[in-house]
């Protein structure tokens, strides 16, 4: 098959960037704007003024490349020649112009795998296929199990506390301005749990300075329970219990099933 990759032989181009900030950030970009070869090699020009910003840009590219069919030959040129890297260079351009494009996302698939099969580094080759998959059927939400009990107490209290920390509204908490001791006796440490200014920040106290607003006396179990949501039973509370739900109200979930290499 023409620009098929012999075994043993490494495809032009093994660099990751297309599939993980889904654009080349390096001189070939050039040439798909201008949809000529030549202005491959040093990087002699910047992006022309006016080329727009958002999706604007993407349909600017591909237009100054003569248009989506245009660059779509180009790259078919480009991939039998076995310039997979210009060739996924255009395709991603195409894609994000114009996502309703099956067949441009179907040739930037074939495109990774084959920049896969011929990666030596494992990190790059699971990224190839994974965004090979996303191209042909979308978004591949995660399955993570973040209430499975062994995985929760193999983390350490600073770890489960940074987990509440990084989903965090910020916006959303900023007026918030509370304090939180948890004294876990199992473990013989008081941690100060503070949201302000829409940040949640921790730390190891001995001897606080300023009165918590609430004082949670628990044990790590049942700090799992409260961050599982089952509520404060058994807990010894000393302050305002509000403040609690006043935590947790700004903690949000992730996404899990995040396009990478599409809009």
């Amino acid at each position: 098959m023409p620009g098929s990759i012999r075994a043993g032989t490494p495809p032009t181009c093994q660099r990751p960037s297309a599939v993980a900030v889904s654009a080349w950030r390096w001189p070939c970009r050039a040439a798909c704007v201008r949809g000529t070869a030549a202005a491959r090699g040093p990087l002699r020009s910047r992006w022309p003024a006016g080329a727009g910003a958002g999706w604007s840009r993407w349909h600017g590219r591909c237009s100054r490349a003569g248009g989506a069919d245009a660059a779509l030959d180009k790259a078919r040129g480009y991939v039998d020649a076995g310039d997979l890297c210009f060739a996924a260079t255009l395709l991603n351009h195409i894609v994000f112009a114009d996502p309703s494009r099956t067949d441009a996302k179907e040739l930037l698939a074939q495109v990774y795998e084959r920049l896969g099969h011929g990666a030596e580094n494992g990190t790059w080759r699971n990224f190839y296929p994974t965004a090979a998959m996303e191209l042909r059927h979308g978004a591949n939400p995660i399955s993570v199990d973040t209430n499975n009990p062994e995985m929760a107490m193999a983390l350490t209290t600073e770890m489960l506390l940074d987990s509440i920390a990084i989903r965090i509204d910020g916006p959303s908490a900023w007026d918030e301005d509370l304090t939180i001791d948890l004294n876990l006796t199992d473990e013989g440490r008081r941690y100060r749990l503070t949201l302000h200014n829409g940040v949640l920040t921790h730390r190891v106290v001995t001897a606080p300075r300023t009165e918590a607003g609430l004082t949670l006396t628990l044990t790590k179990p049942q700090l799992l329970g409260i961050v599982a949501g089952t509520g404060l039973d058994g807990v010894q509370t000393d302050g305002d219990p509000q403040l609690l739900a006043r935590l947790f109200s700004p903690v949000t979930e992730f996404d899990k099933s995040f396009a990478i290499v599409t809009p």
